[in-house]
This record gives C-alpha cells, structure tokens and sequence, in this order.
C-alpha cells in the first residue's frame, strides 16, 4: 500500500506534508487507492487527487476482499452504487490509474465510464482522468510518472518537466513486481518493508487498535422520567439514522406453517419465514400446551432440532413458542460482503426478530399477543435492538447476555452512542429477564429501571428461572 499527501513548491519541485493555501493533494496505490478516494471526497482543501489500482465494481469487492488487506471495507449504509461514492470529489482533479493485469481489481471499466459521464455533465470533462498501463499491481515508473505529472498539472503554475525514475526504482520494481502479482502474499502487517516487499512484523491486534482510535463509548446519569425521556428520544433517532436504518423499513413478509405434528403432547408447526421473497430461515411453531395468548420468539443459532426441548420446556410454562433460525454469516466473503451494504450479522439477526415479530401479530393474532423475543449468548444482543426499535414487543428474555459489543455482536457505529446495557435501557418499563452469566455493565440498566420506579420488571435470575419467565405479563 502506498499514500502520500502533500504541498507541492513549485520552486523546489519537492512535496511537504502540511496544507496550504490551494496546493494541497493526495495519491496513493491500492489500499492508498482507497483512503485517496474518501479523503478526497471529504476534504474540498484536497484540489487534486490521484488514485492507483485501487478501483472497481461493487460486484467485484465480494472476490477481492478477502484476499488482500481490508483498506476498502467501509460501511456502504444506503448501497449507492460506486460511481456515486467516488463521484463526490467532483469536479475537483481525479485522476484514476489502473494496470491491465491487475488480479486484485479487475473491473475498474463500468465505474469509469460513469466518472467521465460526470464530470462531463458538470462541465468539466478534464477534471478528470482515466489511465491504464500494461502490468501487473504496483507503482511501476509509468504509474509514478502519470502520478506526478496530474499533480504538476493541477498543483503548479507551470508544468515542470517530469521527474526522473532512477536506475534503483526500476530494479527495485522489477525485483517487486513477482511478488506484487501474488495476490495470496499480499497481508495486512505492521513493520517495514524491506528488499523484494517482504512483510516484517505481527499481525496488528486489534486491542491495540481500538485503544489507539476508538473514541470512548459514553454513559449517562439518568435521574428522572424526563431525562430518560430524552435519551431514548436521542438513542432511538442514532438507532433509525446511522445504526440500524434497515430496521425502520417495512420488509415484505410472509410465515409459511404447515404439517402439524405431535411430539411429546404438543402441537408443533415446521415452516418458513420468507423476507423480501429472498432471505428464508427455517422456523417451527410449537402451541402452549393449554390455549394461551403469549409467544416467545426463540431466536437460535443452532437448528431446530437443536432447540426444540427447550421450547418444549416454554411451551409446558404457557407460551406459544416460534423458534427461529437466524441470518448466520459465517463464511469471511459473505461477512465482508455485508459490511459494504451496512450489515453485520447482528444487524441482520435484528431484522429477523423484527419480521417474525411482523408476521406472528399479523398471521397468529390469536396465539400472539403478547410478543417477548428470547436468545442466548450473542443472540441476546439482537433481541434487545429489535425489541428497542419496536414498542410493540412485550418484553425480552436474555440468557447469558454479553454487555459489551465485539467483533461477534458488532453494530456499525452503535458505540459512539452507547453499549448493549444502555439500549437494553430503552425497553423500560417493560419486562426485561437476565438469565445465566451477567456481566457487570448491567448494573445501569437495573438501576435505571430502580430509579424510574420499575425495578419488579428487571429480573437478573440464575435459579428457578422457569417460574420468572412464566409469572410474565
């Protein structure tokens, strides 16, 4: 990866990290490519950008993520397509450098055609710039060449003659470019980069990152009805604008059950919950075993089979049962594919309950209700963002729930806001069960609920956890 940003003197013909005045500008290579693009993009004091072998299709990314460093993983929320993205600079300076027989990002033409057709609209067709040299990914003396000579272009009342590519780049190149072809050598490291591009170094940790540049995640003091009032009112707007804006939307979904059957004396449906005509998750329906208006909605990570002698054990406490099997991204391609559109797997595994809880209300009026969601372990976190989003639901059972977010229960931006106790918060007054290994940040959500009057709703339970969950409203 390559970047640089700097002040050109015209004088010296030498650059200098720093801004002024109307000289500043960036380029960069592959993951240089891309924080060029966003930089760009965000800072209107960039006059003049250069971005190499870092540019493609959105259909492209699913293949080529996974083989090189993450540097183009940001989080697409509304899916515009790229075009868009990087036609945000415009009109400013662009110039986009791409090689023939670059493996790593190899459909740069229809995004191309699109920033011509830009910047051409706006009327300022040599703003920008697409050009391509035979080769294979790295700065090749061509790709520095064309590199400064945009720059010197944009940046400089005259247009220099070119800088030189000395004897020692072009033997450092050709020494690198084998290896640079090798998509499967290509690993984010830190260290340095010593002759033939070997990596020295460890893998960056990520503890180590997030104490270097995540913002603390804050908390609040709340005291009164209408402080909390205004919190919610402040949480729930982060919720519906930046964190989960999917799940404000209306999907289209429909609860197929079928082949009633009885095991152990209770009725259980097998179906599946269809959403958008596209996601279909497996779920089972298993009726109280007297007739009852209660449901819990069991949302699992294991199959059905898996988690049908628990439901069993719900179903003989009164409650109709629907156990549920989430959105699972287990694979690398399909998390990292997500990530571009704005999801992870939690946020995925919130629109889930938020379908079921759709299709239970509208399709089993009957039998539900009165709605809880249940879930275990990571799939706790989902219940508590979708019973947050949705006032509707009753209540939320939660077993051995984490009370922090993690690499495995990540929401894109919720912990600029708050962690998973605070939004837990946003359910009072309505019942909220902890059951199991409970860690310590749970102890705001039961003090709130202690301060504005509802603590007999707030229930952290290791023993007789049946008998709390059947007493529930």
């Amino acid at each position: 990866m390559g970047i640089s940003l700097a002040r050109f003197d015209a004088n010296s013909n030498h650059g200098e990290f720093q801004f002024q005045g109307n000289q500043n500008s960036m380029a960069g290579l592959s993951g240089g490519s891309a924080r060029t693009f966003w930089s760009f993009a965000a800072d209107e004091r960039l006059k003049a950008a250069v971005a190499c072998q870092g540019f493609t299709t959105v259909h492209r990314y699913e293949s080529t993520i996974p083989s090189t460093c993450d540097v183009h993983l940001f989080y697409n929320y509304y899916q515009q397509p790229y075009g868009e993205l990087y036609g945000v600079g415009a009109p400013r300076a662009l110039r986009v450098v791409q090689a023939t027989e670059d493996t790593l990002y190899n459909n740069p033409q229809p995004v191309a055609d699109w920033m011509t057709a830009l910047y051409r609209v706006l009327g300022t067709p040599d703003n920008f710039s697409y050009v391509t040299f035979p080769g294979r990914h790295g700065y090749t003396p061509k790709v520095i060449q064309a590199e400064h000579q945009w720059l010197a272009q944009w940046l400089k009342p005259e247009t220099p003659k070119l800088p030189g590519v000395s004897e020692q780049q072009r033997r450092q190149f050709e020494a690198n470019q084998n290896f640079l072809g090798d998509r499967n050598n290509l690993q984010c490291f830190t260290g340095s980069r010593t002759e033939g591009w070997k990596l020295e170094g460890k893998p960056v940790k990520a503890k180590s990152l997030q104490i270097q540049f995540t913002p603390k995640t804050p908390t609040y003091e709340i005291n009164t009805r209408d402080e909390f009032n205004k919190l919610k009112t402040s949480l729930s707007a982060a919720l519906r604008e930046e964190v989960l804006p999917t799940a404000f939307d209306s999907p289209k979904v429909q609860l197929q059950l079928g082949g009633t059957k009885t095991a152990e004396g209770l009725q259980q449906e097998d179906g599946t919950l269809i959403i958008d005509s596209t996601l279909r998750h497996n779920s089972t329906l298993i009726n109280a075993k007297s007739p009852s208006s209660r449901m819990i909605v069991l949302l699992t990570e294991d199959t059905i089979e898996e988690s049908t002698a628990a439901a069993r054990t719900l179903a003989a406490s009164g409650f109709n049962v629907f156990i549920l099997e989430t959105s699972r991204l287990t694979d690398r391609h399909l998390r990292r594919h997500a990530a571009l559109v704005g999801h992870t797997s939690t946020s995925l595994q919130v629109n889930d309950a938020l379908a079921a809880y759709q299709a239970l209300s509208r399709q089993r009026k009957a039998q539900a209700k009165t709605i809880y969601l249940m879930g275990k372990g990571n799939h706790a976190v989902p219940a508590i963002y979708a019973a947050a989003v949705e006032p509707g639901i009753a209540g939320v059972i939660l077993g051995e729930c984490p009370n922090r977010h993690d690499g495995e229960t990540a929401l894109l931006g919720v912990l600029r806001f708050g962690d998973v106790p605070i939004f837990a918060g946003l359910l009072f007054p309505r019942p909220c069960v902890l059951t199991g290994e409970q860690g310590k940040g749970f102890e705001w959500t039961a003090n709130l609920y202690k301060t504005l009057g509802s603590e007999a709703s707030f229930h952290q339970v290791e023993a007789n956890v049946e008998s709390v969950i059947a007493k529930l409203p």
